[in-house]
């Protein structure tokens, strides 16, 4: 937890919170949280 936390800038607090049961986001959800920088629909954006 301290990895994401650090990671994702959010507090140690919540990330224990959200990973203690299954915690479901949406693609905009988790750019928000911090977990993914971008989501990539083609292989054509990964030039």
């Amino acid at each position: 937890n301290t990895i994401f936390a650090h990671e994702t800038g959010q507090s140690l607090q919540r990330v224990a919170k959200d990973t203690e049961r299954d915690y479901w986001m949406s693609t905009e959800e988790a750019i928000d949280y911090g977990l993914v920088n971008r989501v990539i629909r083609s292989s054509h954006e990964l030039d």
